[in-house]
């Protein structure tokens, strides 16, 4: 069956040319100050650790670290459009899903399919986190309701009798979510906008802080508490605390407990509490976050 929302070719590696414009923007993406501060870093074993307030890149150098936020500044353009004309089909799918000939899970299946694909490439591993999350959730909704977004069972249309009921209010609320889905890092890769700073704060402080996607776990970032990761892809984000034998950790098998978000909170501070109490962003950065 032709489905309503058929794309292109996701945007998974930088075009021929690409290199050489990020290389022309790097200057304005990777900053004076994080760049000495990086150069001034002690090697450790296969990391780069440097004392409080600066930056810890974890399995990275330099130069390697600089490349990544020039690639995903130079996707953003091509993303942005994408998305645009994903955001685009969904009022198709919502007139499929009102006369009921496709399914709630076949729309969300086939929009976080689309939507993945343009979020391929490997820079954009935590925001391609953050949107399976968000249709995680939205195909939880549908499974604690038993039911299709309109209420009723989906049937093929070859087993319906009668006139298919127009039911529109519960179908939006299905679309209008994806839509947030979509729309959300559309928004982030028109405003060059994907990547960005965290300040991380901890109790007690001199606490060792990790974070990193969940589907990619080798792409780390860090600092030592009170201190900042700076230049981080956008998107949702496991992350460890640690300092002697206390450590705090999300996921947690133990407790449930909600990702470091980068996208859906702005907030630009991080406070995590080393005996478990939970963590909390805070608008107020820290003095020894600031430039």
């Amino acid at each position: 069956m032709t489905t309503p929302l058929e794309l292109g070719s996701g945007v998974s590696n930088v075009q021929p040319g690409v290199k050489s414009l990020a290389r022309v923007r790097l200057s304005s993406v990777v900053t004076m100050k994080a760049r000495f501060a990086l150069v001034l870093a002690i090697a450790c074993g296969g990391c780069i650790s440097i004392g409080a307030g600066s930056v810890r890149v974890v399995d990275r150098d330099d130069d390697a670290h600089a490349e990544a936020v020039a690639k995903v500044v130079a996707l953003a353009a091509g993303i942005a459009g994408q998305l645009r004309e994903l955001e685009g089909s969904l009022g198709r799918w919502e007139e499929c899903l009102n006369r009921a000939s496709c399914s709630p899970q076949q729309f969300l299946s086939a929009a976080e399919s689309a939507e993945l694909k343009i979020l391929a490439a490997p820079e954009l591993a935590a925001l391609r986190d953050w949107v399976q999350q968000g249709y995680r959730a939205a195909e939880r909704q549908l499974e604690s309701g038993g039911t299709g977004a309109t209420g009723a069972r989906y049937r093929p249309a070859a087993l319906r009798e009668g006139p298919t009921p127009v039911q529109s209010a519960p179908t939006s609320g299905l679309v209008a979510r994806v839509r947030g889905l979509i729309s959300r890092p559309r928004e982030l890769a028109e405003n060059d906008d994907l990547i960005t700073d965290i300040c991380v704060v901890s109790t007690p402080s001199e606490a060792s802080f990790l974070m990193w996607p969940s589907s990619e776990p080798s792409r780390q970032w860090g600092t030592r508490t009170t201190g900042r990761v700076v230049k981080v892809s956008r998107g949702s984000y496991a992350f460890s605390l640690t300092k002697g034998s206390l450590t705090y950790a999300c996921p947690n098998p133990a407790k449930p407990c909600p990702k470091l978000d980068l996208v859906g909170d702005r907030r630009p501070v991080f406070d995590c509490a080393l005996d478990g109490s939970g963590c909390k962003r805070l608008e107020r950065v820290a003095a020894a976050c600031r430039d």
